[in-house]
């Protein structure tokens, strides 16, 4: 069984907290609700996306995050050498490495996300680094990323997978020793308050906050135009769906119907989240377009190799019925949708690091 180190900073930094902030709805006009949906099918039934190599080459060390930013490609790299890659599209052409290791301005820790920037979507882009607790603000130009601004985090939180809503608020799943499902910061990165319920403690035993909410690590996508937020579950094959005040719109369960399973171990004096080998990972990344939401799922369990990797895609409509589902022909760490929405742009690793383009089929 392990643990994550930087579960272990944070908890230390938040202790036991009890004083915690209420989760407080903004009266916002809510999506239409579908309540709970389940499905399932057979894998042996699934046809395999069409899948062939859009970049790989030395540049690449561990790609992850993918973001369109205007006529931009941008590519968060977990090797952080260089952190950040920039790349014309549709043409490929690789314009810039972005960001070394180290701590100072235009440096990380790591790359966690990638993020639009509400203000001028198509000009400019932020990082998330999750070691630092720092949010980066890029802007372009026509060939290249300048360095704008920073914003350090005020509270002890591992933010999971932030995404601004609006022009001033930060949402992320996060381990955080308050009740709530989603944090919600201001855009100086201080924490105002949480939305949405607690998630359920799968245990008959006492689960200290943190290790809970590590135990519900999740990616969450936001869509401006039904002001929704998607929760897709690590841990756990459930997909939540919140309008921007927290109000439960609907859960989708399948196809394997699993909870979260774990330890909580007791590290130097603090609790934290241990895996098992009955720990198994369910949904990887999940990205949203006006129609349709898409979420890469792993299904396999934790000791397995490349285990937190996708090997499926779900598409969902917005009623939460399964619309489609396939078969990768790679592991897949994260997903976009190109901007023509004709194909799922992925993050590989395994044979060789590359950017892969995955056509999906005319309905």
């Amino acid at each position: 069984m392990r643990f994550c180190k930087w579960l272990l900073l944070i908890t230390s930094l938040l202790g036991c907290r009890t004083g915690v902030p209420q989760a407080v709805g903004e009266g916002q006009t809510a999506p239409r609700s579908f309540g709970i949906r389940t499905f399932t099918y057979r894998t042996d039934t699934l046809d395999t996306l069409k899948g062939t190599v859009w970049f790989d080459g030395p540049t690449l060390g561990r790609p992850a995050d993918l973001l369109f930013v205007g006529s931009f490609l941008v590519v968060g790299d977990q090797t952080l050498a260089p952190a950040i890659h920039l790349f014309r599209w549709p043409e490929g052409t690789y314009l810039q490495g972005i960001g070394q290791p180290g701590e100072g301005p235009g440096e990380f820790r790591s790359v966690a996300k990638l993020l639009r920037d509400p203000q001028t979507p198509n000009r400019a882009f932020w990082v998330y680094d999750l070691t630092a607790m720092r949010f980066t603000r890029y802007l372009l130009t026509d060939s290249a990323a300048v360095l704008d601004r920073q914003i350090t985090q005020q509270e002890g939180l591992a933010l999971f997978s932030p995404e601004w809503v609006g022009d001033s608020l930060l949402v992320s799943p996060a381990i955080m020793a308050y009740r709530g499902r989603l944090s919600v910061l201001n855009a100086q990165g201080a924490l105002i308050r949480t939305i949405g319920p607690t998630p359920p403690n799968p245990k008959r035993q006492f689960v200290p906050l943190p290790v809970l909410q590590h135990a519900y690590h999740a990616s969450l996508a936001y869509e401006s135009t039904r002001q929704a937020l998607v929760v897709a579950d690590f841990y756990t094959d459930r997909i939540e769906v919140y309008d921007v005040s927290g109000r439960t719109i609907g859960q989708l369960s399948g196809p394997e119907h699993f909870p979260p399973v774990f330890e909580v171990e007791q590290v130097r004096g603090q609790f934290v989240k241990a895996s098992t080998d009955e720990t198994r990972h369910a949904y990887i990344d999940v990205i949203t377009t006006p129609q349709y939401i898409f979420a890469l799922y792993s299904g396999k369990f934790w000791p397995e190799e490349l285990s937190w990797h996708g090997f499926y895609i779900h598409e969902f409509d917005w009623s939460g019925k399964l619309v489609r589902a396939f078969a990768l022909p790679v592991p897949t760490l994260q997903i976009v949708l190109t901007p023509d929405g004709k194909a799922l742009l992925g993050s590989v690793e395994e044979p060789e690091p590359a950017l892969y383009y995955f056509s999906l089929p005319v309905k």
